[in-house]
């Protein structure tokens, strides 16, 4: 089972790398990105699972099953997903759109330093709950915003957009240089490329484009070497003096590099090790939870409990996982994922590729609909990219709130702007045909300058002529 399933995860690699390299944008493909999650991350931990004495064959076969599944439940949702695809904004209103970027900005950036005020133990702790959650997901607008200054500066040069653009991005790279996070990292760079490929055509070089993958992929696999090299005895997330930064972050990548050859291809093996242990105990448990794990992030994300208090918010939550994890007598290690395999073992056993399946289908769906030019779609590729790969790395969960945030955060505003500015244009089309055409002198009340839609003019003229047949002949003017 683990031999066969390790042959055709390679052979399916293969072909999404070739189709990727063969076709242009195709390493912004999200099939093509999967597929080095699940080589260089995923794969290199479940073969030191697959050596490890003590952890029942059965459980590794169930992990290497459910690895090939979920792989291919990902392409099959991309490629029927892409048959379709989003088409909500053809127009763009330039003016209204930079206030929606400019205020995104300063509203996540007010957030942004509320927390950074956060008291250093909140910050220290693993798992952040209260004012520190609110203050994360308000603060979220701030890089949607700064994505959408970049995609309209490359539409139409402006100043305001450059300037609230530029502060944006230094707060992201401070998150990434001196913080050290993955998830800023990756979200800023793909999205910069989509951004970048879809209004402007610009298209790393393949090559180089593989050769960063590695490069991301050692500095990933090494965050831990790197964040403990810059905070220097230092709890990770406090505060650290300003005049040693530069000296610490250079001496953090110097860590990582010089440990390039066992970061790329990992022996540790703490998040897969994790799924298959948990996915070992829902088995033996008998425990399916039917998809209600969403109900659970949904209500964690978004349900306030510290203002409507926090009996509430864990009586709405069913917390099966809280119960697998007291079933089982393994211990995740501090700082480890258990992985989407996890949670989609735990919704609908081996039927649980139906998750990533609809990953995989959004996914395609917003990339046809960027291809084609819907400015929405555009950003929402970008934005979601990185969801769409923590929904292996992490669980299924987080890409369905990714999807949901980016929606409330801006992409509701972007719809309603564009829709209000489309009927506008109608509005004014409707006006100038109006003016170009016979004009029709106001017979019992009708007046055909005013602006109508196309299809209601004619109708009323049709509805003049008729009851004018018996009464008074209308006149035209040239």
């Amino acid at each position: 089972m683990v031999i066969l399933c390790t042959i055709l995860i390679f052979v399916v690699s293969a072909w999404q790398i070739i189709n990727g390299l063969q076709k242009r944008g195709g390493t912004l493909e999200f099939p093509f990105l999967v597929t080095w999650v699940f080589l260089l991350w995923m794969l290199p931990q479940a073969i030191a699972v697959s050596k490890i004495s003590g952890i029942p064959e059965e459980a590794v076969d169930r992990l290497f099953g459910m690895m090939l599944l979920c792989f291919v439940g990902l392409i099959m949702g991309f490629q029927v997903g892409r048959r379709k695809g989003l088409k909500v904004v053809s127009v763009i209103d330039f003016i209204s759109l930079r206030k929606l970027a400019v205020v995104s900005i300063l509203f996540g950036a007010v957030f942004a330093i509320l927390l950074k005020n956060v008291s250093e133990e909140e910050l220290a702790s693993s798992n952040w709950s209260g004012r520190t959650v609110a203050f994360l997901f308000l603060s979220q607008p701030m890089f949607y915003g700064g994505a959408l200054s970049l995609a309209l500066y490359l539409r139409k040069k402006d100043k305001v957009l450059l300037v609230f653009g530029a502060c944006a991005l230094l707060v992201v790279l401070g998150q990434i240089v001196v913080g050290g996070r993955r998830g800023p990292l990756v979200q800023f760079g793909l999205a910069t490329g989509c951004i970048l490929y879809f209004l402007r055509g610009f298209e790393v070089p393949k090559a180089i484009f593989v050769v960063c993958i590695f490069v991301a992929a050692i500095f990933t696999n090494g965050i831990g070497i790197y964040r403990k090299t810059v905070y220097d005895g230092q709890q990770y997330g406090t505060n650290i003096d300003i005049a040693e930064t530069g000296s610490r972050v250079v001496n953090g990548l110097f860590a990582v590099l010089e440990k390039y050859d066992e970061l790329l291809l990992p022996t540790d093996c703490p998040e897969v090790l994790n799924a298959t242990m948990f996915m070992q105990t829902i088995e033996n448990a008998n425990i399916i939870d039917f998809g209600t794990d969403v109900w659970d992030h949904l209500v964690h994300t978004f349900f306030p409990g510290q203002i409507l208090g926090r009996e509430l918010k864990a009586a709405l939550q069913i917390n099966w996982f809280g119960k697998i994890y007291k079933a089982s007598g393994h211990k995740n290690a501090a700082g480890s994922t258990v992985t989407g395999l996890t949670d989609a073992y735990q919704s609908f056993r081996w039927l649980g590729f139906i998750k990533f399946f609809f990953v995989g289908y959004i996914m395609g769906f917003l990339w046809t609909g960027a291809c084609r030019g819907d400015f929405l779609a555009q950003l929402a590729y970008g934005c979601l990219l990185r969801p769409g790969l923590e929904a292996i790395t992490h669980s299924t969960p987080l890409f369905y709130m990714g999807v949901i945030n980016f929606a409330v955060l801006l992409g509701i505003f972007i719809y309603i702007i564009s829709r209000q500015f489309e009927k506008k244009l109608r509005r004014q089309q409707d006006w100038t045909r109006s003016l170009s055409m016979p004009r029709v002198e106001s017979v019992n009340g009708f007046n055909p300058l005013r602006p109508l839609t196309m299809q209601r003019r004619l109708a009323g003229v049709e509805k003049v002529f008729d009851g004018a047949q018996n009464g008074p002949k209308p006149t035209t003017t040239d």
